[in-house]
């Protein structure tokens, strides 16, 4: 049975009186209500009423576990920075509500504490949609306030996720200043379809109907908000919209599906539609910040296993480049780097301001990202602050390796060898770079050395 919009004034249940609609989404209606102690005014709340189809009498408890799990986790005293950015659930139940035919059905509700404004980081999107995206400054810091919540829920004894992490479910104080999460968990009790909206900020592992994903997949859908944040677009807003228009869902599910495969990358040409659009090409304050692109390009990796490992993850690396201007780079088994263009793109303004460690971890950030000539730009700025550092050479040796000047990039490296000839960070340069240069043998060499040393 179809539900229709409850009136103003209606009493449910003699437990709330509705005192306004807020708003429809894919689980139902929203009501400003205020809620009734035998008969009088108690507080006002959010009331989520939901669509009959979602849910019945038989699964009630399932699909309210996670808010249930959620409420004994606030109740559990977590810190002040994490309460005030999680919308608190008063109460779940089933409330009778009018039907269409003067008939009365059972809906599951959930009364949650009510925010004034009726703002969401949609609103902060859209607000920056035609102004070339968000400072880099103010995205993270709401990337910030929406991962202290999440980071707290992800590394708890029993760790819990989020799974809808969109920019609908990410409320603003009427100040716009504090971000609040709400909806948690719901999504993945309701199978809502290609329709549903959740489906444009699931990560791979849940489009593929992994049985159970993990915090990664949150972080994930934290990646896509970012991006939208920082230009106003989602990068996958294209992806299927032919599907959509035919009502084709699988066919959307599959073009979504095969989008996470893409690259954050530059164009090969102009033809190359397959790629994530670096986030540096659309918005020209990242051009500053080329690790704030690197950490987005990171929490957008089609493989789990890339990504932070959980929200706190993630906010301790934005902490760390607010405070120190760098984050840790990537270290172990290299990241793939993705192809580059022939063409050279426009060399990274100068930061005067910024340190040699910090310009050799920016310069190291665009390696990542497939911008070398615009790392060497950098490297060179730092090695002329610090003419000895070592960071500073190894990277613009692997710089000058990408742009196929080996010969230079060679020289650099047999300087650093034979000044630091039992250091390991130069031997696994050597090496990286004789793989690059089709020598196997030297590198298996250099590393069987590395192995050797490590051992001592």
């Amino acid at each position: 049975m179809k539900a229709e919009r409850v009136a103003d004034n209606t009493v449910l249940g003699e437990r709330f009186r509705i005192v306004k609609f807020l708003g429809a989404g894919s689980f139902g209606e929203v009501y400003w209500a205020r809620q009734l102690a035998f008969g009088h005014p108690m507080r006002d709340v959010a009331l989520k009423l939901f669509s009959p189809e979602l849910a019945n009498a038989k699964d009630y408890f399932d699909t309210f576990s996670d808010a249930v799990t959620l409420v004994r986790l606030l109740e559990s005293g977590p810190p002040d920075e994490v309460s005030q950015r999680m919308v608190h659930v008063y109460d779940v139940g089933v409330l009778p509500v009018p039907a269409a035919d003067d008939t009365v059905i059972e809906r599951p509700f959930m009364s949650m504490k009510l925010i004034e404004g009726g703002l969401t980081l949609e609103d902060a999107v859209m607000r920056f949609r035609n102004a070339g995206g968000m400072p880099v400054s103010l995205s993270m810091d709401y990337m910030r306030q929406l991962l202290i919540p999440l980071g707290w829920m992800h590394t708890q004894p029993e760790p819990a996720l989020h799974c809808d992490i969109k920019p609908d479910n990410i409320l603003l104080s009427a100040d716009k200043r504090r971000v609040i999460l709400t909806d948690f968990g719901l999504a993945k009790r309701f199978n809502l379809g290609a329709q549903g909206g959740a489906v444009a900020y699931q990560a791979p592992e849940q489009l593929a109907q992994a049985s159970h994903p993990g915090p990664q997949a949150d972080v994930y859908a934290a990646g896509l908000v970012w991006y939208e944040l920082l230009t106003g677009t989602h990068p996958f807003v294209h992806v299927g919209r032919e599907e959509l228009a035919n009502d084709d869902t699988a066919g959307y599910l599959e073009a979504q599906r095969q989008a996470r495969k893409w690259e954050m990358r530059p164009a090969l040409d102009a033809s190359d539609q397959q790629r994530i659009v670096p986030p540096s090409e659309l918005n020209d304050d990242l051009k500053q910040h080329p690790q704030v692109e690197l950490l987005v390009r990171q929490c957008l990796d089609s493989r789990a296993s890339r990504r932070p490992v959980h929200g706190r993850a993630l906010l301790e690396q934005i902490d760390k480049y607010v405070n120190e201007g760098k984050i840790d780079l990537p270290t172990g088994e290299a990241m793939p780097r993705p192809k580059v263009p022939d063409l050279p793109s426009e060399p990274n303004p100068k930061s005067a301001a910024k340190s040699p460690q910090m310009l050799v971890h920016d310069a190291i950030a665009l390696l990542e990202s497939g911008r070398a000539d615009e790392a060497l730009v950098l490297l060179d700025q730092a090695s002329q602050q610090q003419p000895d550092s070592l960071d500073a050479t190894l990277a613009r040796a692997r710089a000058l390796t990408v742009l196929g000047r080996q010969e230079q990039a060679y020289g650099l490296l047999s300087a650093a060898q034979k000044k630091y000839p039992k250091t390991v960070d130069v031997l696994e340069a050597m090496a990286d770079f004789y793989e690059q240069c089709n020598n196997p043998a030297g590198a298996e060499r250099l590393r069987a050395k590395i192995a050797k040393q490590r051992l001592r």
